[in-house]
């Protein structure tokens, strides 16, 4: 027999320690696949790669399925402007999972643990800034106005006011906290706190965030919830299907298979996790080590989720929801200076023509607006037939004034001072962003 540490083996085979983990990262890969924007023609090839990857993965966590998961997030990440803080995390740990065959002093899991901790706590520091706790444009009242208009049979306050924004950041917080002590107790309140999400705006994030859960699994844990099944899954199923039950009652409309799919997920997860969590014969729980390479990689994520606090980038970086403002004039962290930031990284368009005025609307609207380079990359790709050009447009952009004569012109990156446009695929900063500073939640 071949030695089950040989590069080969592993190579193969993949470690069996991280079996649980793989199977739950696949999970969440095939839910990131529902998503609308994986739909799109140009996504085929890479989504494919992912979910086949997914698949492997569900078999054995083999670094051959591991790295069809990394090309298939990382291709649409540079090419095709994915904007997700999810696809970037999955990106991320993917790479931890194709190097878990290579004998390195790293905990793959911990390294997981810590990222995914990060994450909740990223999330939570953009949220800190003056328009998340202004109730007329926060993200926060957003979120609750869409809960309430999905469970319309569900009397909810029309304003919750402080308390919600206070009580997601606290739950962010803790979820970070619960993360790196491998609590088991960390799977219901990720679940109670993500089941209003995925109903409503993030339908496939959880289910990536729970893929990092399964990091903190130990096995005493397993045992624990594969026991807790055994001996109560009459208990869970009734829940289970009390749970679909009430979710169709509350909606203001017809369930359909796949929120059938994840609510059955949640609501078993949910019933057994507790019932293990409850047991007696619990363990304590442990902190994540954090040494070493694992704080190398936590740093280096949590290095890239501050870069919108240095102009560098906005999207992927957990700020999702959170009403960060970097643009010039608008920055409103509590935290962090404006300081850092220097030149407004968003391109402002004050003069534009298309097709000698051809198209007002849509003038005013690249002028009420915040672009980037990739945004009018995209305009250059998609606007440009004969009768509608020159379109001329001018502005200012990182503290320079520019003129673009014709945004159809093979060249016309020139305008800005690039000589080469490069990664035009890759979606830094926000899109759909007005010039006004408390605008409603753009997510």
């Amino acid at each position: 027999m071949s030695d089950p540490h040989s590069f080969l083996h592993l190579l193969i085979y993949g470690r069996r320690d991280l079996r649980h983990w793989g199977r739950a990262f696949a999970i969440g890969s095939l839910f990131h696949l529902t998503l609308s924007d994986v739909q799109n023609e140009a996504w085929m090839v890479p989504a494919v790669m992912e979910g086949v990857g997914a698949v492997i993965l569900l078999w054995r966590p083999m670094p051959l399925g591991f790295l069809l998961c990394l090309v298939g997030t990382a291709w649409p990440l540079l090419l095709l402007r994915d904007v997700l803080t999810q696809s970037m995390y999955l990106t991320w740990v993917a790479v931890l999972g194709v190097l878990s065959c290579a004998r390195l002093r790293l905990d793959v899991l911990a390294a997981v643990r810590w990222v995914t901790a990060g994450t909740y706590w990223l999330a939570a520091v953009h949220k800190l800034n003056s328009d998340f706790f202004d109730p007329s444009v926060s993200c926060a009242q957003h979120a609750w106005l869409q809960v309430s208009k999905h469970w319309i049979n569900l009397p909810l306050p029309t304003d919750p006011g402080l308390v919600l924004t206070m009580g997601i950041i606290v739950v962010e917080l803790v979820l970070g906290i619960l993360l790196v002590r491998r609590s088991l107790w960390l799977w219901p309140v990720g679940l109670v706190f993500h089941w209003p999400l995925t109903v409503t705006l993030a339908p496939a994030f959880a289910f990536v965030m729970f893929s990092g859960y399964a990091a903190g699994l130990t096995a005493r844990h397993l045992v624990l919830i594969r026991s807790a099944w055994r001996r109560h899954w009459h208990i869970c199923l009734v829940f289970v299907a009390l749970f679909i039950g009430l979710e169709a009652f509350l909606t203001a409309k017809s369930v359909g298979l796949l929120t059938l799919v994840k609510g059955g997920l949640f609501s078993g997860l949910l019933a057994v996790i507790v019932l293990a969590a409850s047991s007696p014969k619990r363990t304590n729980q442990r902190t994540s080590r954090f040494r070493g390479p694992v704080g190398l990689i936590f740093g280096l994520w949590i290095a890239h989720g501050l870069t919108p606090y240095f102009g560098l980038q906005y999207q992927h970086t957990a700020a999702m929801l959170s009403n960060l403002r970097i643009d010039s004039g608008c920055q409103n962290s509590w935290l962090f200076p404006d300081g850092l930031i220097g030149d407004d990284p968003y391109i402002r368009i004050d003069e534009v023509s298309i097709g000698k005025g051809l198209r007002p609307n849509r003038e005013e609207i690249l002028r009420d607006g915040l672009w980037s380079v990739p945004a009018l990359a995209t305009m250059n790709r998609n606007w440009c037939i004969p009768e509608l050009r020159p379109i001329r447009m001018s502005g200012r952009w990182q503290g320079q004034e520019f003129l673009i004569a014709d945004l159809c012109h093979p060249n016309w990156h020139h305008g800005l001072g690039i000589s080469t446009l490069s990664w035009p695929g890759f979606q830094r900063f926000q899109k759909n962003l007005k010039r006004k500073c408390h605008s409603a939640c753009i997510h």
